[in-house]
Order: C-alpha cells, then sequence, then structure tokens
C-alpha cells in the first residue's frame, strides 16, 4: 500500500524507529542531569574539547592535573584532519569513546548483529569496540525495543528432571536433527540440517531437498571434513535414522567410526536448537522483507556461533576456534572517506619489506591504512600516543554509578 509514493509500512517503520530513539535520548538525558559530572556520556561538544585538549598537550605538554588525568584516561587516533577519542590502550586492545549523539546508532546495530539477544549480550558485543556504552545504557535501549517485546514467550514448565546428557571435549558428541519447512520451501529446499557439537555449542545449519539419509550423510560429511567428526552421533529423529547415517558415511569415508548417541528429547536441560533457529529464522525473513530462509540459514548460524552464551560466558565461535569471529577491517575506528573506495593489499604496504595489511586487525588500522588515506607513504597518518605513567583509570570509572561489567 502507497500513499503519495511512500510506503504504509516503510513509513510505519520509520515513525516507531525515530519514536524509540526519541524515547531512548530522553532517558539517556536524564541519567546525564542525574550524574552530573560523575558519569560517562560525552556530548558531541565534551567530545570535541577533550580532543582538542589532547592535541594541545601534544604540543605544549601537560600543564594542570587536568591534563594529567586526560593523559591517563585518553589517546587520540588522528587520520589526516579527522580525530578518534579511544581509551587509554590495555594489552594493545583499541576502544573508540562513543558521543551521546551516538549511543542510539551503536545499541541498535549491536543489538541486531547479537539478533536481538539480552542485556548482557549486548553490552558484551559492545564491549568489544566502544569504552563508554554501559550496561545500564544497554538496558535502557531493550526496555524500547518493540521486537523484544515481541518475542517474549512464556516460561515453559519445567520437565521431568533426567541425567543430563555431559560432553568432556570439543567434538566428542554431536546431533543432528531437521526442520521440517515443507510448508515454506525455498525453491528446492524443504528441510533444514542442524548439527551441533556438545561442547562448544557450535552449529552448522544446510538447507535440503530432502529428508533422505543419503543427502543428510553428505552434508554431514562436508561438515565433517571441515572441523572434525565426533565420536557420539544422535538425533531426536532416532537411533534407526542415525544408523542409515552411519551406513552412508562408513561408505563415503571408511576411515570413520562412530557411536550411536543417546537423543537429546530426553533431556529436560538440553536447550532445543531447533526452536531457536526458527525463531531467529523468522526474525531474519522479517527485517530482510525476504522469504530466501536457505540464505537467511547463513546468517542465523553465524548470529548463534557468536552469542555469548549464559553458561560458559564464551560464544561458540570462541570455544571453537580460540579468538573472536574477525569480521574484516574494523569500520567504526576508520574514517567512512576510506571506506568509500577498494582497499588494496599493495596500498598497505609501510615499506619495501613489510606488510602492515594482517596487522590492520589486530594491531590496530593507523600503521596499515596509511596509504589508503593519503595514497603515500604511512607517515601522512599519525597515531597520538600521549606520553604518561601507566596508572590505572579503573578508580575513576568505578566511581560513576554508570558503571560498565569488569573486563
Amino acid at each position: 500500500l502507497e500513499v503519495n509514493n511512500i510506503s504504509v509500512v516503510s513509513y510505519y517503520c520509520s515513525s516507531v524507529a525515530m519514536d524509540m530513539k526519541q524515547q531512548f535520548n530522553k532517558r539517556l538525558a536524564e541519567i546525564v542531569t542525574e550524574k552530573s559530572g560523575n558519569n560517562v556520556i560525552y556530548s558531541q561538544a565534551t567530545y570535541d574539547k577533550i580532543v582538542n585538549d589532547l592535541l594541545q598537550i601534544q604540543t605544549k605538554g601537560a600543564c594542570s592535573a587536568g591534563d594529567h588525568n586526560l593523559k591517563r584516561r585518553f589517546e587520540l587516533l588522528i587520520f589526516g584532519e579527522e580525530h578518534k577519542l579511544i581509551r587509554k590502550r590495555k594489552n594493545g586492545e583499541i576502544r573508540r569513546i562513543a558521543t551521546f549523539e551516538e549511543m542510539f546508532s551503536i545499541v541498535r546495530d549491536a543489538h541486531s548483529r547479537i539478533d536481538h539477544g539480552g542485556e548482557r549480550k549486548t553490552f558484551l558485543e559492545i564491549k568489544k569496540k566502544w569504552a563508554n556504552v554501559t550496561l545500564e545504557i544497554c538496558k535502557i535501549y531493550i526496555s524500547y525495543c518493540e521486537d523484544c517485546h515481541l518475542k517474549r514467550k512464556k516460561k515453559i514448565p519445567k520437565r521431568l528432571v533426567v541425567k543430563p546428557i555431559v560432553s568432556s571435549s570439543i567434538m566428542s558428541r554431536g546431533q543432528v536433527d531437521l526442520i521440517n519447512y515443507q510448508t515454506m520451501p525455498d525453491d528446492k529446499f524443504n528441510y533444514v540440517m542442524t548439527y551441533v557439537d556438545y561442547f562448544s555449542k557450535f552449529c552448522v545449519l544446510r538447507p535440503l531437498t530432502s529428508k533422505s539419509s543419503e543427502e543428510v550423510a553428505h552434508n554431514l560429511l562436508d561438515v565433517f571434513l571441515l572441523i572434525g567428526a565426533p565420536s557420539i552421533l544422535q538425533s531426536d529423529n532416532g537411533r534407526a535414522f542415525v544408523n542409515s547415517l552411519i551406513a552412508v558415511l562408513k561408505c563415503l569415508w571408511p576411515e570413520t567410526n562412530f557411536i550411536n548417541g543417546r537423543p537429546r528429547h530426553l533431556q529436560g536441560e538440553v536447550e532445543q536448537l531447533n526452536g531457536v533457529v526458527k525463531e531467529k529464522l523468522a526474525i531474519w525473513m522479517r527485517n530482510n522483507d525476504s522469504d530466501r530462509w536457505s540464505l537467511g540459514l547463513k546468517f542465523v548460524q553465524w548470529q548463534i556461533n557468536i552469542s555469548v552464551d549464559a553458561i560458559t560466558r564464551q560464544s561458540p565461535y570462541v570455544l571453537m576456534f580460540g579468538q573472536e569471529p574477525p569480521v574484516g577491517i574494523d569500520a567504526d575506528l576508520i574514517p567512512k572517506s576510506l571506506l568509500n573506495a577498494p582497499i588494496m593489499e599493495e596500498d598497505l604496504q609501510c615499506d619495501d619489506d613489510d606488510s602492515c595489511a594482517e596487522g590492520t586487525a589486530s594491531n590496530g588500522v593507523e600503521s596499515a591504512l596509511s596509504k589508503a588515506a593519503s595514497g603515500s607513504s604511512c607517515q601522512e597518518m599519525e597515531f597520538f600516543k600521549s606520553n604518561q605513567n601507566k596508572d590505572d583509570d579503573d578508580l575513576n570509572d568505578r566511581r560513576s554509578t554508570t558503571t560498565e561489567l569488569a573486563d
């Protein structure tokens, strides 16, 4: 439906988003007033003043206690004429300081990336890049999030307590199940295969045309040859189904041997991954206005694997691979002008022998992107690091009632 060439749905969605932003900013402004000078939320004007003060300190040196306090708490990333304020680095990590005006979009984007996870998960996602977006700010945003209110469900009654399935290590036990999408086919695809490693909860999702043992086994083979095969294989579809899978897998890969495991549908404490997949896939299809769930599976798989688990306090990705998931160059640290054109690896050469490209993600972008920014030498992009005593600013942070969780 369109009125004056404007989609009514688009107009409604934009109106809801605008109203949500206004409510969020209003509550955030109240917090700033309540905390007075003892808060970590900076207006754009205050942010700019801190940047200018640090530039003055760089030129003239620290002349007052306030100057020394700024040096102890902050650093500057300087890209030509652009400046990014960051928290004084610990262990080489770079975390930016956000302004009041940026808070809404930062929390919104992080909350969407983890598919509307809870307050703590949203905070942990933001904490990777931003130093002053607190758990309290995440709670405020989620309290206004319509999608979160819509997907809240009644608590499921507790089942009979039985002996839980225990997995001792990664890839020791895996479960494969099927989700029926025959009522919503995507071209030739009618089913979703879910495979999950019990220990890490790392999952793999694949679209299937049928639920035949041959097709499921061929998809499992791709997974096993990529991340390894489990010792125990189980399924809610029954042990006869698992036996047929093992038979096909043995034909395709004779070296493998599997134990037919106890299905988890008897286990009241084990989360049903299928329900999570269906819920997240429905959200992806709605948000992207698409019925191509076979494509959405890839993003749902990513969202599940990077979400922090409440029990392990780690994401399945970290438990499986031992590091945070890389997502290319960190766009939050780079001026948007540098991202408008393709950046070639040879353009990131700092000198004749050493390449900066691989260090971009882990060691900061100041050296790696210098040639991309200026088209010439690395020296044209500076990294300003204030000379300072290595005093810890955690005491100042703890005095703020708007606090972050401990690192």
